[in-house]
């Protein structure tokens, strides 16, 4: 209770997640992590076998789905009721999961591509909006962000972000998302506008490695950067 200072309730002990490609980089870039969303009226946790919803008020298990991660750290989002999860491998694809908040069975599943760098999977859930890399065209020339549906997963539209474009691997750290911009790391900041699908690309600002960015109040905000 934050007016307290009590515990309401607590969970019994999970196993976090881990990023066990190593992709040469040090021990702190893999280390793990639970994650955790939180919608209305329930609380979602993600191991790297499954996804647990516990009621908010009390604590007890509404339900469990089997998610195993894919080979990497995952990305877990609550939104309007439905449970967002991935990437998982399921028959050799890479799909990512909507989940029904109230049940936790599938809704519907989508494949995508993620362009980042020792980071946990990129999507977001903008205006009713799922949004990510459309599969198979996630670099160079082909590059596409894809919109679906947020409830029933049908695609809505695309957008090109080939001119996102660089011989550079993404930074190490998020894309971060408004409700008006995705603000990749790629090399810099570029910044794709959801309303008119156009690109900005800005090579000149980046932000600390696994941090990132802060997009907040009409500004950008950075620290000091570490390369």
């Amino acid at each position: 209770d934050p007016k307290t200072d009590e515990i309401l309730w607590e969970t019994e002990t999970m196993e976090s997640q881990a990023d066990f490609d190593a992709r040469g980089k040090s021990a702190t870039l893999k280390q793990g992590r639970l994650l955790i969303a939180a919608d209305n009226d329930f609380v979602v946790a993600a191991t790297p076998t499954e996804v647990i919803c516990f009621e908010l008020n009390t604590g007890m298990i509404r339900w469990r789905a089997s998610a195993e991660c894919k080979n990497q750290l995952g990305s877990l989002v609550a939104y309007r009721g439905n449970v967002y999860y991935g990437p998982i491998s399921r028959s050799g694809e890479t799909i990512i999961l909507c989940l029904d908040g109230e049940s936790g069975t599938e809704r519907w599943n989508a494949k995508g591509a993620d362009w980042t760098y020792s980071t946990s999977a990129n999507f977001y859930l903008v205006n009713d909006h799922f949004i990510i890399g459309a599969p198979g065209k996630n670099r160079g020339s082909k590059a596409e962000l894809l919109f679906l549906n947020a409830t029933t997963g049908e695609e809505v539209r695309r957008i090109d972000i080939s001119a996102i474009n660089s011989a550079h691997h993404h930074r190490c750290y998020r894309n971060k998302a408004t409700e008006n911009f995705l603000l990749m790391g790629k090399e810099g900041i570029e910044c794709v506008d959801f309303r008119t699908g156009k690109v900005s690309v800005n090579r000149w600002v980046r932000g600390a490695c696994l941090y990132g960015i802060m997009p907040a109040n009409g500004l950008i905000y950075f620290s000091p950067e570490a390369c």
